[in-house]
């Protein structure tokens, strides 16, 4: 029997569809996400995980002169799988070199106040914070400069009542008239109140209305100056 030209191009034609339907379900179809992560948080490699919690809330890194030495505080308000702080230290906050390690809580939804003496330098140093996970990954805090230690620094002296009420007094001791930012941070990380004033040469008091402050613990410290962070709670 002869075959017309016709016939022999439609049988082509469904051998070619039927060989496309059969590799077709053969095929496998795979949807996949990958997640790139680095050997630190510091600098973004990867997008991470939509639920993956960051490794600490850092609150405050200041450091102030106690007699010859640096003495560097740091306070957290959360901390999710932290292993530990490395103290890093620079002459030109380029190059670092770690000078000790301090343990971290692991996990705290709590204040957590943190300190780390240093012989004081002849010239301007940088302190910065590196924050390990207990499984390697990393990240870096901002970095703070101190200056030769000498007797031109201010003091926090007290702070009272505490627990207070309504009003907290603090007593401040300087041999320089400086501005200072006083600030409030709630358990939760929020900043609740803030105010600027005016430190003067010798003993100041300075007052503050906290009245509108709900019951609680509360982080107190002084944005961009060199003393420690206190614990406040509020009746």
């Amino acid at each position: 029997m002869t075959i017309s030209n016709d016939l022999k191009l439609k049988i082509i034609i469904m051998k070619k569809h039927i060989l496309f339907f059969i590799l077709l379900l053969a095929l496998p179809i795979c949807i996949q996400a990958q997640y790139t992560g680095g050997s630190g948080r510091g600098e973004i490699v990867g997008s991470s995980p939509a639920d993956s919690p960051l490794p600490i809330s850092l609150l405050s890194f200041t450091n102030f002169c106690k007699s010859d030495n640096n003495v560097l505080n740091w306070t957290t308000a959360t901390e999710t799988n932290n292993d530990y702080f490395t103290i890093e230290k620079s002459t030109d906050a380029k190059e670092w070199t770690a000078i000790g390690n301090i343990k971290g809580a692991g996990n705290s939804n709590e204040f957590k106040s943190y300190s780390y003496s240093d012989k004081a330098s002849a010239s301007i140093v940088y302190y910065r914070l590196k924050q390990t996970d207990f499984d390697g990954k990393y990240s870096y805090s901002e970095i703070i400069s101190s200056k030769p230690c000498n007797q031109s620094e201010a003091s926090v002296i007290s702070i009272y009542p505490n627990p207070l009420n309504d009003n907290v007094t603090i007593s401040f001791n300087s041999v320089v008239e400086e501005n200072v930012t006083i600030e409030v941070v709630s358990e939760k990380g929020d900043k609740v109140f803030t105010k600027d004033i005016k430190v003067i040469n010798g003993k100041s008091f300075i007052e503050l209305d906290l009245s509108h402050l709900a019951k609680g613990t509360y982080l107190l410290y002084f944005s961009n100056y060199p003393t420690e962070s206190h614990k406040i709670v509020k009746r």
